[in-house]
């Protein structure tokens, strides 16, 4: 049976460690994140600055770029529209996520925003009343869509009903 070590034991053996500079922590903290998931240079800074000094997290960061660890923005921006694009979340949710990270916007598509808003508003029943038709908006919005979107949806599944 193995025996565990006491916390004075592991503080004797990091005594004993070779020494390694702040970067090469700060590094190893990045590679793990970037082992996880993609993340952005925005992302990986918030989530460094809690260890370690921002001269650092420079030098982690440029270490991996030159690896080439880390994606470019504009696919990572890309990638995690297409996500979201899957997960039915309209374009202003979708540009407020990408903002948050750091990525750059992606093109509107407005076909494909009318074509999710439809299949969300597949589970209301139309004619939809007033009460109905509130609902519906609300519901939309909540998921991201904008107004002229919801607007074109609920005039077009309107025309299919009739």
């Amino acid at each position: 049976m193995k025996k565990l070590r006491s916390s004075n034991t592991r503080r004797f053996l990091k005594k004993d460690s070779p020494k390694e500079s702040s970067v090469d922590f700060a590094f190893n903290k990045l590679m793990i994140y970037v082992s996880q998931r993609n993340h952005s240079v925005k992302e990986l800074r918030a989530k460094l600055r809690r260890f370690y000094e921002d001269e650092h997290i420079d030098l982690a960061i440029s270490r991996a770029e030159t690896h080439g660890w880390l994606m470019k923005p504009e696919e990572l921006a890309l990638q995690a529209s297409l996500t979201l694009h899957r997960k039915k979340k309209g374009f202003q949710f979708i540009r407020q996520f990408l903002k948050e990270k750091g990525l750059p916007e992606v093109a509107k598509d407005p076909l494909i925003e009318i074509e999710k808003a439809e299949k969300l508003l597949s589970k209301f029943k139309f004619p939809l009343s007033w009460a109905q038709e509130s609902k519906a908006r609300q519901f939309l919005s909540r998921r991201g869509f904008d107004f002229e979107t919801i607007s074109a949806t609920l005039r077009q599944m309107k025309e299919q009903a009739k």
